[in-house]
Protein backbone atom coordinates (compact mmCIF):
# COMPACT_ATOMS: atom_id res chain seq x y z
CA UNK A 1 0.00 0.00 0.00
CA UNK A 2 1.96 3.42 -0.88
CA UNK A 3 2.07 6.25 1.40
CA UNK A 4 -0.40 8.32 -0.84
CA UNK A 5 -2.75 6.02 -0.65
CA UNK A 6 -2.54 5.69 3.28
CA UNK A 7 -3.14 9.23 2.95
CA UNK A 8 -5.79 9.29 1.04
CA UNK A 9 -7.32 6.72 3.53
CA UNK A 10 -6.54 9.10 6.30
CA UNK A 11 -8.85 11.59 4.68
CA UNK A 12 -11.93 9.50 4.25
CA UNK A 13 -11.56 7.81 7.52
CA UNK A 14 -11.97 11.12 9.38
CA UNK A 15 -15.35 10.87 10.04
CA UNK A 16 -14.21 7.91 11.74
CA UNK A 17 -11.37 8.90 13.63
CA UNK A 18 -13.51 12.29 15.39
CA UNK A 19 -16.76 10.08 15.55
CA UNK A 20 -14.89 7.41 18.24
CA UNK A 21 -13.53 10.33 20.20
CA UNK A 22 -16.69 10.65 21.84
CA UNK A 23 -15.99 6.83 22.99
CA UNK A 24 -18.24 5.80 26.13
CA UNK A 25 -20.31 8.10 27.92
CA UNK A 26 -18.00 9.26 30.14
CA UNK A 27 -15.82 11.01 27.51
CA UNK A 28 -15.52 14.14 30.05
CA UNK A 29 -13.80 11.86 32.49
CA UNK A 30 -10.47 12.15 33.87
CA UNK A 31 -7.95 9.37 33.61
CA UNK A 32 -8.05 9.10 37.21
CA UNK A 33 -11.50 8.41 36.75
CA UNK A 34 -11.40 6.36 33.66
CA UNK A 35 -8.53 3.89 35.61
CA UNK A 36 -11.30 3.20 38.41
CA UNK A 37 -14.04 2.40 36.09
CA UNK A 38 -11.71 0.08 34.05
CA UNK A 39 -10.35 -1.60 37.41
CA UNK A 40 -13.94 -1.55 39.11
CA UNK A 41 -16.95 -0.77 37.03
CA UNK A 42 -16.71 -1.59 33.95
CA UNK A 43 -18.72 -4.59 33.35
CA UNK A 44 -17.75 -7.37 30.49
CA UNK A 45 -20.24 -6.15 27.85
CA UNK A 46 -18.36 -2.36 28.61
CA UNK A 47 -15.20 -3.94 28.70
CA UNK A 48 -15.79 -5.30 24.98
CA UNK A 49 -17.32 -2.33 23.67
CA UNK A 50 -14.04 -0.52 24.32
CA UNK A 51 -12.05 -2.13 21.96
CA UNK A 52 -10.31 0.80 19.38
CA UNK A 53 -11.94 3.46 20.33
CA UNK A 54 -9.73 6.07 20.92
CA UNK A 55 -9.59 8.64 23.54
CA UNK A 56 -7.91 12.28 23.82
CA UNK A 57 -6.25 13.44 26.66
CA UNK A 58 -4.20 16.53 27.26
CA UNK A 59 -1.65 17.17 30.06
CA UNK A 60 -1.07 20.98 30.54
CA UNK A 61 -0.59 20.81 34.60
CA UNK A 62 0.13 18.25 37.56
CA UNK A 63 2.02 16.49 35.19
CA UNK A 64 3.89 13.76 37.52
CA UNK A 65 0.35 12.88 39.06
CA UNK A 66 -1.25 12.93 35.76
CA UNK A 67 1.07 10.43 34.40
CA UNK A 68 0.89 8.48 36.68
CA UNK A 69 -2.93 8.04 36.73
CA UNK A 70 -2.30 7.09 32.49
CA UNK A 71 0.36 4.56 34.14
CA UNK A 72 -2.25 3.01 36.57
CA UNK A 73 -5.27 3.03 33.55
CA UNK A 74 -2.74 1.26 31.44
CA UNK A 75 -2.11 -1.48 33.95
CA UNK A 76 -6.05 -1.47 34.67
CA UNK A 77 -6.66 -2.33 30.98
CA UNK A 78 -3.84 -4.79 31.21
CA UNK A 79 -5.12 -6.65 33.49
CA UNK A 80 -8.94 -6.44 32.57
CA UNK A 81 -8.44 -7.19 28.84
CA UNK A 82 -5.49 -9.39 27.98
CA UNK A 83 -5.66 -8.85 24.25
CA UNK A 84 -3.63 -5.69 23.06
CA UNK A 85 -5.76 -4.74 20.05
CA UNK A 86 -8.80 -4.94 22.22
CA UNK A 87 -7.73 -1.88 24.35
CA UNK A 88 -8.90 1.28 23.18
CA UNK A 89 -6.43 3.61 21.56
CA UNK A 90 -4.98 6.79 23.36
CA UNK A 91 -4.01 9.88 22.12
CA UNK A 92 -2.08 11.95 24.79
CA UNK A 93 -0.20 15.25 24.62
CA UNK A 94 1.50 16.32 27.44
CA UNK A 95 2.06 20.12 27.39
CA UNK A 96 5.36 22.20 28.76
CA UNK A 97 4.66 25.49 28.47
CA UNK A 98 1.86 27.55 26.64
CA UNK A 99 0.03 25.29 24.64
CA UNK A 100 -1.88 27.78 22.79
CA UNK A 101 1.63 29.16 21.50
CA UNK A 102 3.35 25.45 20.38
CA UNK A 103 4.09 25.01 17.13
CA UNK A 104 4.89 21.23 15.85
CA UNK A 105 8.79 21.81 15.57
CA UNK A 106 8.45 22.11 19.22
CA UNK A 107 6.62 18.68 19.02
CA UNK A 108 7.75 15.03 19.56
CA UNK A 109 5.78 12.66 18.27
CA UNK A 110 6.27 8.95 19.69
CA UNK A 111 4.30 5.96 17.88
CA UNK A 112 3.01 3.08 20.49
CA UNK A 113 0.44 0.52 20.96
CA UNK A 114 2.78 -2.15 20.12
CA UNK A 115 3.58 -2.20 23.97
CA UNK A 116 0.83 -0.10 25.91
CA UNK A 117 2.78 -0.68 29.32
CA UNK A 118 5.71 0.26 27.89
CA UNK A 119 4.58 3.15 26.59
CA UNK A 120 3.61 4.67 29.69
CA UNK A 121 6.46 3.56 31.60
CA UNK A 122 8.80 5.30 28.90
CA UNK A 123 6.27 8.69 29.23
CA UNK A 124 6.72 8.28 33.04
CA UNK A 125 10.43 8.18 32.33
CA UNK A 126 10.88 10.92 30.00
CA UNK A 127 8.85 13.27 32.15
CA UNK A 128 11.08 12.31 35.19
CA UNK A 129 14.08 13.39 32.96
CA UNK A 130 12.67 16.81 32.04
CA UNK A 131 11.53 17.12 35.26
CA UNK A 132 15.10 17.38 36.60
CA UNK A 133 16.06 19.43 33.52
CA UNK A 134 13.54 22.27 34.58
CA UNK A 135 11.71 22.83 31.81
CA UNK A 136 9.78 25.21 31.68
CA UNK A 137 9.42 26.65 27.48
CA UNK A 138 6.67 25.69 25.11
CA UNK A 139 7.32 21.98 24.16
CA UNK A 140 5.18 18.66 24.27
CA UNK A 141 5.16 14.86 23.91
CA UNK A 142 2.64 13.77 21.55
CA UNK A 143 2.31 10.12 22.33
CA UNK A 144 -0.02 8.19 20.59
CA UNK A 145 -0.56 4.75 21.71
CA UNK A 146 -2.17 2.80 18.62
CA UNK A 147 -2.33 -1.14 18.82
CA UNK A 148 -2.13 -2.75 16.21
CA UNK A 149 -3.80 -5.50 14.19
CA UNK A 150 -1.75 -8.87 14.49
CA UNK A 151 -3.90 -11.64 13.91
CA UNK A 152 -5.35 -12.11 9.84
CA UNK A 153 -8.72 -11.54 11.61
CA UNK A 154 -7.44 -8.38 13.17
CA UNK A 155 -6.32 -7.25 10.32
CA UNK A 156 -9.27 -7.83 8.03
CA UNK A 157 -11.26 -6.35 10.74
CA UNK A 158 -9.17 -3.27 11.46
CA UNK A 159 -6.41 -2.73 9.02
CA UNK A 160 -7.96 -0.07 7.01
CA UNK A 161 -8.57 2.43 10.12
CA UNK A 162 -5.25 1.45 11.40
CA UNK A 163 -3.29 2.95 8.35
CA UNK A 164 -5.71 5.44 8.26
CA UNK A 165 -4.87 6.75 11.80
CA UNK A 166 -1.51 5.54 11.67
CA UNK A 167 -0.94 7.84 8.55
CA UNK A 168 -3.04 11.13 10.44
CA UNK A 169 -0.16 10.74 13.18
CA UNK A 170 2.71 10.50 10.80
CA UNK A 171 1.87 13.22 8.91
CA UNK A 172 1.30 15.94 11.76
CA UNK A 173 4.77 17.45 10.52
CA UNK A 174 6.33 17.10 13.93
CA UNK A 175 10.21 17.73 14.89
CA UNK A 176 11.15 14.24 15.67
CA UNK A 177 9.05 11.35 15.63
CA UNK A 178 10.38 8.33 17.24
CA UNK A 179 8.62 4.34 17.84
CA UNK A 180 7.75 3.61 21.30
CA UNK A 181 9.32 -0.33 20.39
CA UNK A 182 12.09 -2.13 19.51
CA UNK A 183 10.36 -4.67 17.25
CA UNK A 184 8.40 -1.55 15.75
CA UNK A 185 11.91 -0.87 13.88
CA UNK A 186 10.96 -3.62 11.58
CA UNK A 187 8.97 -1.54 9.72
CA UNK A 188 11.18 1.35 9.77
CA UNK A 189 11.83 2.04 6.12
CA UNK A 190 7.75 2.02 5.59
CA UNK A 191 6.99 4.06 8.47
CA UNK A 192 9.86 6.89 7.25
CA UNK A 193 8.12 7.21 4.11
CA UNK A 194 5.11 8.77 5.93
CA UNK A 195 6.95 11.03 8.32
CA UNK A 196 10.06 11.94 5.92
CA UNK A 197 13.24 10.15 6.50
CA UNK A 198 15.02 12.94 8.16
CA UNK A 199 11.99 13.28 10.80
CA UNK A 200 12.07 9.87 11.95
CA UNK A 201 14.59 8.60 14.24
CA UNK A 202 16.25 5.16 14.69
CA UNK A 203 16.47 4.26 18.14
CA UNK A 204 17.88 0.49 17.05
CA UNK A 205 20.63 2.45 15.29
CA UNK A 206 21.33 4.73 18.46
CA UNK A 207 21.28 1.95 21.10
CA UNK A 208 24.02 0.09 19.09
CA UNK A 209 26.34 3.35 18.81
CA UNK A 210 25.64 3.92 22.31
CA UNK A 211 26.64 0.04 23.31
CA UNK A 212 30.02 0.36 21.21
CA UNK A 213 30.72 3.88 22.93
CA UNK A 214 30.09 2.84 26.63
CA UNK A 215 31.10 -0.69 26.11
CA UNK A 216 34.40 -1.08 24.26
CA UNK A 217 34.90 -4.63 25.78
CA UNK A 218 32.26 -6.24 23.37
CA UNK A 219 34.24 -5.06 20.24
CA UNK A 220 37.27 -7.14 22.13
CA UNK A 221 36.12 -10.38 22.28
CA UNK A 222 33.27 -10.27 24.70
CA UNK A 223 29.57 -10.68 22.88
CA UNK A 224 26.60 -8.97 23.48
CA UNK A 225 22.93 -11.85 23.97
CA UNK A 226 20.35 -10.39 22.04
CA UNK A 227 16.59 -10.67 23.96
CA UNK A 228 13.63 -9.48 22.17
CA UNK A 229 10.47 -10.71 20.49
CA UNK A 230 10.22 -13.83 17.97
CA UNK A 231 9.29 -10.96 14.87
CA UNK A 232 12.61 -8.86 15.90
CA UNK A 233 14.67 -12.24 16.51
CA UNK A 234 13.37 -13.06 12.48
CA UNK A 235 13.88 -10.31 10.83
CA UNK A 236 17.65 -10.35 12.53
CA UNK A 237 16.42 -6.57 13.64
CA UNK A 238 20.21 -5.58 15.66
CA UNK A 239 22.63 -7.45 14.37
CA UNK A 240 23.28 -5.11 10.58
CA UNK A 241 23.81 -2.33 13.47
CA UNK A 242 25.46 -4.48 15.54
CA UNK A 243 28.06 -5.68 12.99
CA UNK A 244 28.27 -1.75 11.85
CA UNK A 245 29.76 -0.82 15.35
CA UNK A 246 32.06 -4.20 15.27
CA UNK A 247 30.04 -5.68 18.28
CA UNK A 248 30.32 -9.32 18.31
CA UNK A 249 26.54 -10.92 19.48
CA UNK A 250 24.73 -14.12 20.33
CA UNK A 251 21.12 -15.12 19.77
CA UNK A 252 18.73 -17.72 21.31
CA UNK A 253 18.13 -20.63 19.37
CA UNK A 254 14.87 -21.22 17.94
CA UNK A 255 13.06 -23.51 21.59
CA UNK A 256 14.64 -20.21 23.72
CA UNK A 257 13.33 -17.65 21.38
CA UNK A 258 9.62 -19.39 21.66
CA UNK A 259 9.96 -19.35 25.87
CA UNK A 260 10.84 -15.78 25.71
CA UNK A 261 8.48 -15.14 23.48
CA UNK A 262 5.66 -16.59 25.71
CA UNK A 263 7.33 -14.64 28.66
CA UNK A 264 6.91 -11.16 26.93
CA UNK A 265 3.47 -12.42 26.18
CA UNK A 266 2.53 -12.60 29.93
CA UNK A 267 4.40 -9.47 30.61
CA UNK A 268 2.33 -7.88 28.32
CA UNK A 269 -1.13 -8.92 29.34
CA UNK A 270 -0.38 -7.51 32.93
CA UNK A 271 -0.30 -11.09 34.12
CA UNK A 272 2.73 -10.99 36.06
CA UNK A 273 4.33 -11.14 39.75
CA UNK A 274 7.24 -10.86 41.48
CA UNK A 275 7.74 -14.36 41.12
CA UNK A 276 7.51 -14.63 37.62
CA UNK A 277 10.51 -11.80 37.72
CA UNK A 278 12.51 -13.24 39.86
CA UNK A 279 12.29 -16.54 37.42
CA UNK A 280 12.87 -14.56 34.49
CA UNK A 281 15.91 -13.43 36.01
CA UNK A 282 17.16 -16.49 37.17
CA UNK A 283 16.43 -17.87 33.20
CA UNK A 284 18.22 -15.01 31.73
CA UNK A 285 21.54 -15.29 33.78
CA UNK A 286 21.10 -18.97 32.75
CA UNK A 287 20.81 -18.10 29.34
CA UNK A 288 23.76 -15.77 29.80
CA UNK A 289 26.20 -18.39 31.28
CA UNK A 290 25.16 -20.94 28.46
CA UNK A 291 25.84 -18.47 26.28
CA UNK A 292 29.53 -16.97 27.67
CA UNK A 293 28.36 -13.66 27.90
CA UNK A 294 28.16 -10.75 30.20
CA UNK A 295 25.82 -9.10 28.59
CA UNK A 296 22.38 -8.76 27.94
CA UNK A 297 20.66 -6.50 25.31
CA UNK A 298 16.91 -6.42 26.19
CA UNK A 299 16.19 -5.82 22.87
CA UNK A 300 12.65 -5.91 24.12
CA UNK A 301 11.29 -2.67 26.32
CA UNK A 302 8.47 -5.30 27.92
CA UNK A 303 11.79 -7.06 29.56
CA UNK A 304 12.85 -4.15 32.01
CA UNK A 305 8.93 -4.11 33.03
CA UNK A 306 9.20 -7.75 33.45
CA UNK A 307 12.39 -7.76 35.48
CA UNK A 308 11.02 -5.35 37.72
CA UNK A 309 13.58 -4.98 40.61
CA UNK A 310 15.41 -8.15 39.58
CA UNK A 311 17.23 -6.24 37.33
CA UNK A 312 19.58 -4.96 40.05
CA UNK A 313 20.40 -8.74 40.49
CA UNK A 314 22.08 -8.94 37.61
CA UNK A 315 25.06 -6.17 38.30
CA UNK A 316 25.47 -7.95 41.74
CA UNK A 317 26.57 -11.16 39.70
CA UNK A 318 28.65 -9.24 37.83
CA UNK A 319 26.34 -8.97 34.25
CA UNK A 320 25.75 -5.84 32.07
CA UNK A 321 22.25 -4.95 31.44
CA UNK A 322 21.40 -2.53 28.32
CA UNK A 323 18.01 -1.47 28.84
CA UNK A 324 16.13 -0.33 25.94
CA UNK A 325 13.32 1.05 27.81
CA UNK A 326 15.73 3.44 29.72
CA UNK A 327 18.04 4.12 26.57
CA UNK A 328 14.59 5.64 24.38
CA UNK A 329 13.31 7.54 27.10
CA UNK A 330 16.43 9.05 27.90
CA UNK A 331 17.13 9.72 23.83
CA UNK A 332 13.73 11.23 23.37
CA UNK A 333 14.42 13.48 26.41
CA UNK A 334 17.16 14.63 25.04
CA UNK A 335 15.90 15.40 22.16
CA UNK A 336 13.63 17.44 23.70
CA UNK A 337 15.87 19.46 25.78
CA UNK A 338 17.64 20.34 22.65
CA UNK A 339 14.23 21.80 21.00
CA UNK A 340 15.48 25.55 19.41
CA UNK A 341 14.92 28.12 21.97
CA UNK A 342 14.66 26.34 25.27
Amino acid sequence: MSVRYIFLLSLCFCWTIDSVYAGFDWQKATLKQFSAYVSSTATEDELRALAQKQFYFEISSDHTRQIQYYQQLQQALADQIPVEYERPVFDIKVFYGDADGLQAESTIGILGGIGPLSDASILSMIHAKLGAAEIHKNVAIHLYSLPPPRTSWQQLRGGILYGARLARFLTHGYRSYYLASNTAHVNLATISRITGKDRLKNLVQMVAARISREMPALGQGDSVLILGTTQAWEAKLYDPYLDQEGIAYRFLQAPEQKQLQTQIDAIKRGSWSNADAQQLALWLQTLAEKYGVKTLLLACTELPLGLHSELASFASEGFLIVDTEQFFAESIAKDLMQTPGL
